[in-house]
């Protein structure tokens, strides 16, 4: 016998299953899957899933109160999912962002966040790349950084949500030391066991060669054993309903503090005192624990960076109550504790003591708060202002310089937005450069010292590669979109009037034009298009005479070239061409039509640029899996390497005086123009 001989007719058992499925279709929504996961995949399993499920257990008698279950289950998921759909899309004012993603033993930032945090006394963009790494508004988010000299690890005084990027204590190291590249790993509510985790787990992929802890006699000495994330944890993480739920149940809300701003390590509670604050001079277990905890953590931290060649800096930071005699009155009489049972040196002492014991560099920051003599923390908010930001950097970097050579290059930029391709003017008073503003690349004119910029462009078109005329009247520059291979050299007044392109012909394009010191000539790469083939024609050097606007090939085009440049008595040109799938340094001469080969190396070299008398040529070269700068000597035709980082350094040019050599670089996370001493 079936379950139909049983008295239900087969339609009606038909009809039954039928509604069921139709029922489990509105429950498991294929349009609130797909709201939520922008899934097409997911969308289209969830429901059948759900579906078949419910399917499969109404074809089985003995599965009924299975088909009961699992329809409820799928009723109680519903109502999650579309209360979770309903805040995300109708309300999403209330929703509380979730900045990160829960690791093993430590958290990391979620990559490519773009948010604006806004207070009553601070207001600041918190934006992060693929990696999770924070950028400035100017920084491409897609660009992944591979490598570091610095590594900075701490907890959210070193995140530093509060202050714009260019305002990190980390980003002001960078601009000191402009030779290194410094990331910035801080997470807020790291502690010294996360951040150990922090960089044995991930941390030490980059390579670093000095690691910097920052320390906080905030809340750094209780509570060291990390706290491993919970099921609650992982679900809030993914769920912004579950945090609007949860989160005044787990977190406290400053309105709710005592004093109206956060006093940690200080409570209202005398046991939480003896408990927990490291001032505290009475002791208990707990703390006793936390304080073996912290050098335990300390010292692994410190093997695991010895074990990859990687030395450990430890700076201490202090709290509001060690610089500030006000506040600490007032915690110690609104807390109604006793002054004398309390030590405002000992975080320092112990932290001391501990690194001591370990060889590991110290630094105590306490002194340069005192002495700064400015507001270091936020009134509520107990984290630092710009102020503080910049004393830490000041001091960590016054620390490091004491005990290297000082970098001889210097960071001219003051927005780091992409600014590249600089060259001085001819007369060394004013500096062109393009920059990466309102979401495309425009041109900037500036003073020697990089200041009082002004801007030549303003549109919706790239502009790049500026060229001053030798009597500051003319410009010449790249304008459209690199990737397109269609971009045209176009020449105009510096006032913006007059503008023309050179490269008129439908199928005619060029790029990185500059001119001839007489200002008669300018050269650049050109190509075309033949709709025959649909393919683009090698990029050849060319001569154009701008009275006349008759062109003259310079290469035949058989191999791509780009970059060139007229040496300062106009005899010859300079250039790249590729050899090999791989680009060499060539000379023209205009009075015997030869060429020459400068270089034959197995990296390429870029950038050519003479120097003021044409003795040398500067340029960028890839000899170690990165751009370094170099310099030939025509005579002699020996090459001398101006730079070794980690980093990138291109697009050089030399002061008409000889004395600097101006140069974009890239180093990690850091786009800017900078200068150094031309070699002697």
């Amino acid at each position: 016998m079936n379950a139909i001989s049983h008295g239900e007719r087969p339609s009606v058992a038909i009809e039954k299953r039928l509604i069921l499925c139709l029922a489990t279709l509105l429950v498991v929504n294929p349009v609130i899957v797909f709201l939520l996961t922008k899934s097409v995949v997911i969308t289209i399993l969830a429901p059948t899933i759900a579906v078949l499920s419910i399917q499969l257990s109404c074809s089985q008698p003995r599965l009924k109160l299975l088909t009961a279950y699992l329809f409820n289950a799928f009723a109680l998921l519903s109502i999650f999912v579309h209360a979770e759909t309903i805040l995300l899309f109708g309300y999403p004012n209330y929703v509380i962002k979730n900045l990160y993603t829960i690791e093993d033993g430590y958290y990391l930032n979620k990559p490519l966040l773009d948010e604006r945090f806004v207070d009553s006394e601070y207001e600041a963009t918190y934006r992060t790349n693929t990696q999770g790494l924070r950028i400035s508004n100017g920084h491409d988010p897609t660009r992944i950084v591979k490598t570091t000299d610095w590594l900075v690890i701490g907890d959210s005084f070193t995140q530093g949500a509060q202050v714009e990027f260019e305002e990190l204590f980390t980003t002001r190291l960078n601009a000191r030391f402009p030779d290194k590249i410094v990331l910035n790993s801080g997470i807020s509510g790291l502690g010294l066991g996360n951040e150990y985790n922090l960089y044995a787990n991930y941390g030490y992929v980059y390579e670093p060669n000095l690691v910097i802890l920052l320390v906080g006699s905030f809340n750094d000495f209780m509570n060291v054993e990390p706290r491993r994330a919970s099921f609650t944890d992982r679900v809030m993480a993914h769920s912004a309903f579950v945090r609007l739920l949860l989160t005044d149940l787990r977190f406290q809300d400053d309105i709710e503090l005592p004093l109206g701003r956060w006093t940690e390590p200080f409570y209202s509670n005398p046991l939480d005192n003896t408990y927990y604050n490291v001032f505290y001079t009475e002791s208990s277990p707990y703390k006793k624990q936390d304080i073996a905890d912290f050098k335990r953590y300390l010292t692994l931290l410190n093997n695991a960076t010895a074990s990859h060649g990687a030395q450990l800096l430890v700076a201490l930071l202090p709290t509001r109550e060690q610089i500030d005699a006000d506040a600490l009155e007032e915690v110690t009489r609104e807390f109604s504790i006793d002054s004398t049972a309390l030590d405002m040196r000992r975080p320092n002492d112990l932290l001391e003591g501990m690194t001591a014991d370990l060889n590991v560099a110290f630094v105590d920051l306490l002194p340069d708060f005192i002495d700064a003599n400015k507001k270091i923390f936020f009134d509520r908010d107990e984290h630092m202002t710009i102020a503080g930001h910049q004393v830490v950097a000041d001091a960590i970097g016054n620390y490091i310089e004491s005990r290297q050579e000082p970098s001889t290059a210097r960071m001219l930029s003051r927005q780091l937005v992409g600014d590249r391709y600089p060259m001085f003017s001819n007369d060394g008073m004013q500096i062109t450069y393009q920059s990466f503003r309102d979401g495309n690349m425009e041109l900037f004119l500036a003073d020697s010292s990089f200041n009082k910029p002004k801007q030549l462009t303003a549109d919706s078109v790239d502009q790049s590669h500026p060229s001053l005329s030798r009597d500051a009247s003319r410009i010449i520059f790249t304008e459209g979109l690199a990737e397109s291979f269609e971009t045209e050299v176009v020449i105009m007044d510096l006032s913006g009037a007059n503008k023309r392109e050179l490269t008129v012909g439908d199928f005619e394009f060029g790029a990185i034009p500059t001119f001839s010191p007489t200002n008669s000539q300018v050269t650049y790469a050109a190509w075309s298009h033949d709709e025959r083939s649909n393919n683009y024609t090698n990029p050849q050097i060319v001569v154009r005479d701008l009275l006349s606007g008759v062109v003259k090939p310079i290469t035949d085009g058989r191999s791509e070239s780009w970059r060139p440049v007229f040496s300062p008595d106009e005899r010859q040109l300079v250039y790249i061409s590729r050899i090999n799938n791989q680009y060499d340094l060539f000379s023209y001469d205009f009075s015997t039509a030869s060429e020459r080969r400068l270089t034959k190396t197995p990296f390429d070299e870029w950038d050519p640029q003479f120097s003021p008398n044409g003795s040398h040529l500067v340029y960028a070269a890839h000899a170690d899996n990165n751009w370094d700068l170099f310099l030939l000597n025509l005579k002699t035709n020996i090459t001398i390497q101006l730079t070794a980082t980690k980093g990138d350094e291109w697009d050089p040019s030399i002061s008409p005086d000889g004395s600097l050599i101006l140069f974009a670089g890239q180093f990690g996370l850091v786009d800017a123009v900078y200068s150094m001493p031309y070699p002697r």
